[in-house]
C-alpha cells in the first residue's frame, strides 16, 4: 500500500505519533509498504527531537523518491494519507468531469500506526493457494514490465474456495489492508455468479467500518480464464473465452 505523510504529521510530538512515524518508516525499509514523504516535511522533523536520528535517516531516503512515488499515487486507485489528528479512518473520493470516482483516499490519524501489527503487508486474498500465488507472480510480472513501481511484499493467502467469507470476516479484524480476488464461477456471460462470491460480498458488506477491504470480483468465470489465449488455445470470442472451464483446461 502507499502511505503518504501528511504535513500535519510535521506536529508529532505524543510518544504514540513519535512510534509510529518510526514503524512507517521501518516498514518502507523492509519492502511492506511504500512511504511518501516530502522534502519538506522531513525538514520540518528534523528538528522534533524526539524522533531517533536513524528514523530521520530512513524518512531522507524515501523522500529522495518524493516526485517519482508522487507520480505513481497519481495512478492508483487506493492510496492511504496519515494526518496527525482525525475521526478515524474515512473516505474521500476524487471524481472525473463525469463524476465517476478515479481515486480513493483512506484517511487515517497518524496513532492509528503506532502498533506494529499495523504495519505489516497488505494481505492479497483468493480462493485457493495456486489462484494466490499466480496473483503474486502477475503483480511482479507487472512491476518488471513498468521498470518505475517498486517492489512492496504482500502476504498472500487463500481463502479455502467456499470459505473464503469467513476469511475476509476474519481479515477485517486486523485492521490490515487487503484485497480479495474472487472468481465469478459464471457458467455463461449472463449466467449469476457463484456462491462464493456471494458470501465473499455478503461479508464485506457486514464490515463497512473496515476501510482496508477491496473486493475484486473477476468478470470472468475463474482467474485461470485471465491468462493468454495461447495457453489455453480456445476462442478468440470474449464472451466464449470468459465462461471456459479454463482451470480443467490446464489440465
Amino acid at each position: 500500500m502507499l502511505i503518504e505523510l501528511d504535513l500535519s504529521v510535521a506536529g508529532a510530538t505524543r510518544d504514540l505519533e513519535i512510534r509510529a512515524i518510526e514503524l512507517l518508516a521501518l516498514a518502507h525499509r523492509e519492502g511492506k509498504h511504500l512511504l511518501l514523504v516530502s522534502p519538506m516535511l522531513c525538514q520540518k522533523l528534523s528538528s522534533n527531537t524526539k524522533i531517533e536520528p536513524h528514523v530521520l535517516r530512513l524518512l531522507n531516503t524515501a523522500s529522495a523518491t518524493f516526485a517519482e512515488h508522487a507520480a505513481l499515487r497519481g495512478s492508483l486507485p487506493y492510496y492511504v494519507r496519515v494526518t496527525l489528528i482525525g475521526t478515524g479512518p474515512r473516505l474521500s473520493a476524487s471524481q472525473d468531469a463525469n463524476g465517476a470516482t478515479v481515486q480513493v483516499a483512506i484517511i487515517t490519524e497518524l496513532s492509528h500506526f503506532a502498533d506494529s501489527a499495523k504495519i505489516q503487508p497488505s494481505v492479497l486474498l483468493a480462493e485457493d493457494s495456486t489462484d494466490a500465488e499466480l496473483l503474486s507472480r502477475l503483480a511482479d510480472g507487472y512491476r518488471y514490465r513498468m521498470k518505475c513501481v517498486p517492489r512492496v511484499h504482500l502476504q498472500c493467502e487463500h481463502g479455502g474456495g467456499a470459505r473464503t467469507g469467513l476469511q475476509v470476516t476474519r481479515l477485517a479484524a486486523t485492521g490490515l489492508p487487503h484485497g480479495v480476488v474472487v472468481d465469478s464461477d459464471k457458467s455463461g456471460p449472463s449466467s449469476a455468479a457463484g456462491g462464493t462470491l456471494k458470501a465473499v460480498m455478503d461479508a464485506a458488506k457486514a464490515n463497512p467500518c473496515s476501510l482496508r477491504l477491496f473486493v475484486h470480483p473477476l468478470d470472468a468465470r475463474e482467474l485461470e480464464n485471465q491468462l493468454p489465449n495461447s495457453v489455453y488455445q480456445l476462442s478468440d470470442s470474449p464472451e466464449v473465452r470468459s465462461a471456459a472451464d479454463c482451470l480443467n483446461a490446464l489440465g
